[in-house]
């Protein structure tokens, strides 16, 4: 299973060859939003490809510093050192607790086997702060579909709701949900089986999330 995962990651990298750099990233305007609550100052792509997005972070928000993790070796050598090779969510231990402002999901946990999505979750949530947040790219859904991946037979596409993992907790929020285009693809929104969005995720402290009786 797992080497099917990864053949399809440097496939997928080598298929989207020339849009992995666009003009306009399509969580721009979501991290923007982000920045001006509380300037960036670590982030942390799963899902970074050859780092393109981390090397726009970190010329866009002065003194921040960005770091990736990704499962395509074809990727990983072409990032110049800024993306480390590993697959979520077992690699997310190397990262320690608690240290980013913001975990950006790239556009991956739809092909995440679904015996390891709540560890996943739980692994996010070890490594970002209180008040930081995870920002997901992925498709939406508005039922759970699993449906067979057109670029490999022996792999599912797995189509949900990927920030009710977090909101699940009343330690995280949503606190914006945007429908975006990706590499290229116009999002169409009167077809919901088509829709992908750009989520933001609070995660709110202990404090905030539970009342006092």
């Amino acid at each position: 299973m797992w080497d099917d995962v990864q053949a399809d990651c440097n496939d997928y990298y080598r298929r989207n060859m020339g849009l992995h750099e666009p003009e306009v990233d399509e969580l721009q305007d979501t991290l923007d939003k982000i920045h001006s609550y509380a300037p960036l100052e670590r982030v942390f792509e799963i899902g970074a490809g050859n780092g393109w997005r981390l090397r726009k972070i970190e010329q866009r928000y002065d003194g921040c510093r960005a770091y990736g993790l990704d499962y395509s070796d074809d990727a990983v050598d072409a990032s110049d050192g800024m993306v480390r090779f590993g697959c979520a969510p077992g690699a997310l231990q190397w990262y320690g607790t608690a240290s980013f402002d913001v975990v950006i999901l790239g556009f991956f946990t739809y092909l995440l086997p679904r015996t390891h999505v709540m560890e996943l979750a739980t692994g996010v949530d070890r490594i970002v702060r209180d008040g930081g947040h995870v920002v997901i790219l992925d498709f939406l859904h508005p039922t759970p579909v699993r449906v067979p991946y057109t670029h490999s037979g022996n792999l599912t596409v797995y189509k949900h709701d990927v920030s009710g993992l977090f909101t699940a907790n009343p330690q995280y929020v949503l606190v914006d949900r945007r429908l975006v285009d990706h590499h290229g693809h116009r999002n169409d929104n009167s077809n919901p089986a088509k829709w992908i969005v750009a989520d933001a995720v609070m995660k709110l402290s202990p404090e905030l999330a539970y009342r006092g009786q």
